[in-house]
């Protein structure tokens, strides 16, 4: 899958949630952001594998908001 200058986004519904990949400008794309498209790229198929493997990486703001919130909620759930 060629995921240049994609960014990965989370989109929620009533179902939970569903993994899409956006355009964006070469420059928006960092070093965090291609480490969580090499996660897409491995587990993006199986949402819920995708979320736990979320919740052990940290991130800067720079991400997509719902990422960030999904993040946060992958962590909540290691933590117990």
């Amino acid at each position: 899958m060629q995921t240049n200058n994609k960014q990965l986004i989370a989109t929620f519904s009533q179902q939970g949630f569903s993994l899409e990949l956006e355009p964006v400008r070469a420059s928006k794309v960092t070093q965090k952001n291609k480490e969580l498209l090499d996660l897409y790229n491995k587990h993006g198929q199986d949402r819920e594998k995708f979320a736990f493997y979320l919740g052990f990486l940290e991130f800067d703001s720079n991400l997509a908001p719902s990422l960030l919130y999904l993040n946060t909620i992958s962590k909540s759930f290691l933590k117990h």
